[in-house]
């Protein structure tokens, strides 16, 4: 069989049948042939208005000779054939080039596809059916012919208005090409689903990380192309665990959604909102200036001034939002960590306000984290030690308690005070292994004194906010006593005014888990807060622990006495002991003992001394009690 490629491709039978392909493929669609007339059976050819037949995807499409000898199952084939299947012929100007495509033939799923019947389609050009991916589709298939070649792809095409993803496998056949088409429109819908889900928060639908991450980068590309900063802002809402705690985690999404859109309405269109993952946030933007960025933080700050509604009910949320902005080149995630830094800044010094990440501050925090990365090792290495200072029970003029202090003996600075270190720890999370050390050290010592002659009654340690919002915490502490066959109640906790208004403690589930486990627990510095009186009634509170700034001044005058006489006559009219630190002279100790302080510690005393000291610095405090 002879195979002549062109617009019609001609076959020499050598049976001498005389068939039209493209004929019979046009009657079974109810279209009338172009050229219907039959040719000489003599002549010895056929015409075939048709170029091509698909025999295998990925490679030149050839006439099967099997196909051309049995024209009905081709026909059958391409009926029911799930893709869709059309040829188009090359339609030129007067100068050779091809400025159109004519519609040829189309099978039903091609059909279908374009809600089109392909009668509809006779004599039509691409330019009308497609008027507006036409452009792009004569200039691929014209592409095609011209190299004769072929080629696949994914293009959006407008169906009867309807955006339509379609893949094409297209082949040129002399002046026509054949195209596969399959509709991938919810492939590709599924595909950004998907894309969307890995690059956005599922609850508020703000970019996540991941997309902050890129969008920062780019800013920083354009950054270095036309100037301006880069701007990140650190949102990160204050006390919200207490709205999840105690109205529920469903009221909670309610009010991340609406912060979300609070935040996205008060800065500029141009910025980008994204959720990080819980109550944190971040802004970024490509700014003219810091001071811009300062204005649009503020702007998203007062954005939450307003209360949030939520099932008859009015809730207050406000946010504290550290900025870092970049000068020169930085990567995104140090200018997230820096912002992030910065806000911590910001809830330190009060939260609800904006800090702005600067020179002093990242020198502090180059020192922060060569001091983490040194208490690390401390932590390790067993250069952590703890001082013990006694506290007098002025009842007795025993020296019957005392408060656990650690310490840092390190190898070159030598003796280090929490002062030094603490606030590192806190902030790097090493304030959770290192809270547990001390009070399993703390048991272990108290167990020993019990087995020589320094009976103790009490060891008081201290505990920070992160410590106790620990998930275990009240449990660890039981077995440290148990482990050292103590009861709970020789061990108290320490724990200052701010860490009760903390978010981690608002549900007082972990308060109420340690006191009932039995520990005392005494509010440290206390007066020197704001807003705690109602959670004397709330939380159960063994002592109450007259800050230094009162004691140092109460032997001055009546003005001077009046708060210490208040917390004494407050802790002991709701059943609390009251204790008095820092005691430094006689007359502030006579002035307190006159009050009805219960316990009194201070450098008059003795100062916190090691284990070996304790028992020394224990009989000297009672001798000097006993000198008032």
């Amino acid at each position: 069989m002879k195979v002549v490629v062109g617009p019609r491709v001609s076959t020499t039978s050598s049976s001498g049948a005389e068939f039209s392909l493209m004929s019979s493929l046009m009657e079974t669609q109810g279209m009338n042939p172009t050229n219907p007339e039959p040719r000489n059976r003599d002549s010895g050819e056929i015409p075939v208005e048709m170029d091509a037949v698909v025999t295998r995807l990925g490679e030149r499409m050839v006439l099967g000779e099997g196909m051309l000898a049995s024209p009905d199952q081709f026909i059958k084939a391409m009926a029911v054939s799930p893709d869709g299947f059309s040829i188009w012929d090359a339609v030129r100007s007067t100068d050779g080039s091809i400025r159109d495509f004519e519609f040829r033939f189309m099978n039903s799923a091609a059909a279908e596809m374009l809600r089109r019947s392909a009668s509809d389609l006779v004599g039509r050009l691409c330019s009308d059916v497609f008027s507006e991916s036409a452009v792009h589709l004569i200039a691929r298939w014209g592409d095609a012919i011209e190299r004769a070649g072929q080629f696949h792809e994914e293009i959006a095409i407008s169906i009867r208005g309807e955006k339509r993803w379609i893949h094409q496998q297209v082949l040129s056949i002399g002046e026509a090409v054949v195209v596969v088409s399959q509709d991938v429109t919810e492939r590709r819908l599924a595909q950004k689903a998907l894309e969307r889900m890995a690059l956005h928060d599922p609850l508020t639908g703000l970019p996540n990380r991941a997309l902050a991450a890129d969008r920062i980068g780019w800013s920083l590309a354009q950054q270095r192309r036309v100037g301006g900063v880069t701007a990140v802002m650190f949102v990160d809402l204050d006390h919200f665990k207490r709205v999840n705690d105690s109205l529920g985690h469903a009221i909670g999404d309610h009010v991340l959604v609406e912060v979300a859109s609070r935040i996205r309405g008060a800065v500029p269109a141009e910025a980008v909102v994204a959720r990080l993952g819980g109550d944190e946030f971040l802004i970024c933007a490509h700014l003219p200036s810091a001071e811009a960025a300062i204005v649009i933080a503020e702007q998203a700050r007062k954005a939450l001034d307003e209360p949030i509604r939520k099932a008859g009910r009015s809730i207050n949320i406000s946010c504290s939002i550290g900025v870092a902005c970049a000068s020169s080149s930085r990567e995104p995630e140090e200018l997230i960590r820096n912002a992030d830094r910065a806000s911590y800044e910001a809830k330190r010094n009060g939260r609800s306000r904006v800090s702005l990440f600067d020179e002093e501050m990242r020198d502090r925090i180059s020192d922060d984290m060569h001091i983490e990365s040194e208490f690390k090792a401390a932590l390790v290495e067993g250069q952590l030690e703890i001082h013990y200072q006694p506290i007098v029970d002025t009842r007795t003029g025993r020296a019957s308690e005392s408060e656990a202090l650690v310490r840092w003996r390190h190898p070159k600075r030598g003796l280090l005070y929490p002062d030094s270190f603490i606030d590192v720890a806190e902030e790097t999370g090493l304030v959770v292994p290192l809270g547990d050390w001390v009070a399993a050290e703390a048991a272990r010592q108290l167990s020993e004194w019990d087995h020589s002659e320094t009976p103790i009654d009490r060891v008081w340690i201290n505990m920070s906010a992160a410590e106790l919002a620990h998930q275990g915490y009240g449990e660890r502490m039981s077995n440290y006593a148990v482990m050292n066959g103590l009861a709970t109640s020789r061990i108290g906790v320490e724990l200052t005014e701010r860490v009760l208004l903390d978010e981690a403690l608002e549900a007082g589930g972990e308060f109420t888990d340690l006191a009932g486990r039995g520990f005392p627990i005494a509010i440290d510095d206390f007066g020197v807060g704001f807003s705690s009186l109602r959670y004397l009634h709330v939380h159960p509170v063994h002592t109450l622990k007259i800050d230094r700034a009162f004691v140092s001044t109460v032997d001055l005058g009546p003005r001077e006495t009046a708060i210490p006489n208040a917390v004494v006559r407050l802790g002991h009219g709701l059943g609390f002991r009251v204790t008095a630190e820092c005691v430094e002279t006689r007359s502030q100790a006579a002035r307190l003992i006159e009050l009805g302080c219960d316990h009194l510690s201070g450098y008059l005393f003795a100062p916190p001394t090691t284990p070996d000291e304790f028992a020394q610095a224990a009989s000297e405090a009672e001798a000097v009690f006993a000198e008032l």
